[in-house]
């Protein structure tokens, strides 16, 4: 049986062999697609822990995303300024 420290080990390695990025809007239904499947196979609880985390993983990266087109919106703002 698979510990958290596997899991969460397991995960880390294969991350890093991905060589692309999906976009939030490839991803999210990927994750949807096999919740989809797993759904009567694990309890009504269980259901909602999956997708409570992919709700959560969503609104991370959107945080984020957001994070990022802000710190590139002053960045540029700067730049524009100083000529």
């Amino acid at each position: 049986m698979m510990s958290r420290q596997d899991a969460v080990e397991l995960m880390t390695y294969m991350a890093n062999t991905f060589e692309d990025v999906l976009p939030l809007d490839e991803l999210l239904p990927m994750y949807a697609d096999i919740i989809v499947e797993i759904q009567m196979k694990v309890s009504p609880d269980d259901l909602i822990a999956f997708l409570s985390i992919g709700a959560r993983l969503q609104k991370n990266i959107q945080r984020d995303l957001d994070s990022s087109k802000e710190t590139d919106l002053l960045i540029q703002r700067l730049r524009d300024d100083s000529k």
